[in-house]
């Protein structure tokens, strides 16, 4: 039994899209206000943000176009 719990410990938590966003906005924002940070690399940051997001909202595009195909055929 302690084995199972165990292992339930140590599996990893599934992040969700809320969570990794907000990761990514927290991380920006240290970028941003840490002194040794160039502007560059904040745009850089920014950059990849919105990359997620875009990718995010694609796959959310793809998910839709599948529920509605599978409806479409049953």
């Amino acid at each position: 039994m302690e084995k199972d719990e165990d292992e339930a410990d140590t599996q990893a938590k599934k992040v969700v899209r809320n969570e990794a966003d907000e990761g990514l906005q927290t991380f920006v924002k240290f970028a941003e206000q840490w002194p040794y940070t160039l502007a560059c690399d904040v745009r850089k940051l920014y950059s990849v943000r919105s990359e997620f997001l875009r990718l995010w909202r694609r796959s959310c595009k793809n998910a839709d176009m599948r529920e509605f195909h599978v409806m479409r055929c049953m």
